[in-house]
């Protein structure tokens, strides 16, 4: 039976005014794009619109593709998951919070709601951004080294007294923290016998999404300070020393015990030969006094040892 066009429009119509209706019915929005600092909480808001009275049943987030995050109002079950907790929610909106956030929660999410009465869901753009610390300029034997950290990737540039580019003979390299950061140095080769120690070098920070100048310091070679000794060969320099102390401190300790032990043994008096041992008690005071300068002597050598230990442990570049 063919159907009329008067009834293929009619039908057409009402289809249509259902459909846009249904539309209508819920709509349910995300605050989109977030910005996420580092371990910083940052907050998800969505609200949901509906014609009538509806309750959610379920949230769920996900990101790519990956559930990360599901709350049943019917269940109750725990409101805090993973990095992920339920902060607020009634029948009109709902917040999620990402925990102290980090680079990795960077992306896209897409959160769905259950009512009632339907379901539907909204995608959530979180861009994540660790502002670049001031860049630290050091003097190098060679070069000047400058070195900052933050997220995302970015560019070090050097200026020379404000006019000249020096960015493509310097050296830059990048490296990941645990937590996912970067920490960026660029070192930018110098001939100090010819270089104008008061020329003045520009070291700025280019955050290459956003086409701009993060942060930047300036600094004339006079002013710049060598760096501190590394931490790993002062702790060396500490740990060698406390060896020779302790080999020391045990040769002499014995050296002491073994040089009582010889005056005790020498010059104990023996009782049964009292007269003997008082004729011969100025010899055995000269005696005692030799062995004590012999002794000095060898403590002498000691001090003189350990001295030099001392100065060849602090001559350790």
């Amino acid at each position: 039976m063919d159907i009329s066009f008067e009834l293929k429009c009619c039908l057409f119509f009402i289809l249509f005014a259902s459909t846009h209706s249904v539309e209508k019915f819920m709509t349910f929005k995300c605050e989109s794009p977030v910005r996420g600092e580092f371990n910083v909480d940052t907050k998800l808001r969505c609200s949901l619109k509906t014609t009538g009275i509806s309750t959610f049943t379920t949230i769920k987030l996900l990101k790519d593709d990956k559930p990360l995050f599901t709350y049943d109002t019917r269940e109750h079950n725990n409101t805090f998951q993973g990095q992920i907790e339920l902060h607020h929610l009634d029948n009109a909106s709902v917040t999620l919070i990402i925990q102290q956030t980090k680079p990795s929660n960077g992306g896209m999410y897409h959160c769905i709601i259950y009512t009632d009465q339907g379901h539907d869901s909204a995608d959530i753009e979180l861009v994540f951004k660790a502002p670049y610390s001031s860049p630290n300029m050091t003097l190098l034997e060679e070069s000047i080294s400058c070195e900052t950290m933050g997220y995302p990737p970015a560019q070090i540039h050097w200026m020379l007294n404000g006019e000249i580019n020096l960015t493509n003979i310097a050296r830059t390299d990048r490296e990941n923290t645990t937590e996912g950061l970067f920490i960026i140095t660029s070192k930018l080769p110098l001939n100090l016998s010819k270089d104008n120690r008061e020329d003045i070098y520009t070291c700025s920070v280019w955050n290459e999404a956003e086409g701009r100048i993060e942060v930047k310091t300036f600094s004339s070679i006079s002013n710049l300070v060598q760096p501190s000794p590394e931490p790993i060969r002062e702790e060396k320099k500490k740990t060698v020393l406390t060896a020779v102390y302790v080999i020391i401190g045990a040769l002499l300790s014995g050296i002491l015990i073994l040089g009582l032990y010889q005056l005790r043994k020498r010059h104990s008096p023996d009782q049964s030969h009292e007269p003997e041992y008082m004729v011969g008690l100025i010899s055995n005071i000269r005696l005692i006094f030799n062995d004590l300068r012999h002794y000095s002597y060898s403590f002498f050598v000691l001090l003189t040892v350990i001295s030099g230990t001392v100065q060849l442990v602090n001559s350790i570049r």
